[in-house]
């Protein structure tokens, strides 16, 4: 898809049953403005215990001029489209909870053997979901 970034390159760590635990972002306040990068913390949990959270729908975009998106404490980077980047910066200017579900972060696109099991729970994954944000453009 796209090639690495040059500095600290996030790794995903493998989720202890990919059939029943999901990963929730937690977006920092600072990715609001659109001069900084968007910094974002990554939640594993057993679906069943997960925190509240909502869904994101939107379209993923083209693959051309990728953006990058730092994370956890340890800053590493991954480069992700430019649509996920905006969707980043709209959810935090509008801020209505702790935790979102963004399938292009939450789940390791890498992993196909994951992302099976992980695709096959977005139904669940949607219907869950305090509240289900559709971005537009």
């Amino acid at each position: 898809m796209f090639s690495e970034p040059a500095k600290n390159t996030f790794r995903y760590e493998q989720l202890p049953d990919p059939a029943s635990y999901i990963r929730l972002v937690k977006i920092s306040p600072s990715t609001e403005s659109s001069e900084t990068t968007p910094h974002i913390s990554i939640l594993t949990t057993p679906f069943n215990d997960a925190p509240h959270y909502h869904a994101v729908s939107y379209t993923w975009g083209p693959t051309t001029d990728p953006g990058t998106i730092i994370i956890g404490e340890n800053e590493a980077e991954i480069y992700v489209r430019r649509n996920c980047i905006n969707v980043l910066r709209q959810i935090t200017h509008f801020k209505t909870c702790e935790y979102y579900w963004i399938d292009a972060l939450c789940i390791n696109q890498a992993d196909n053997d994951e992302k099976s099991y992980q695709v096959a729970m977005m139904g669940e994954i949607f219907s869950r979901a305090d509240r289900v944000l559709a971005c537009v453009g």
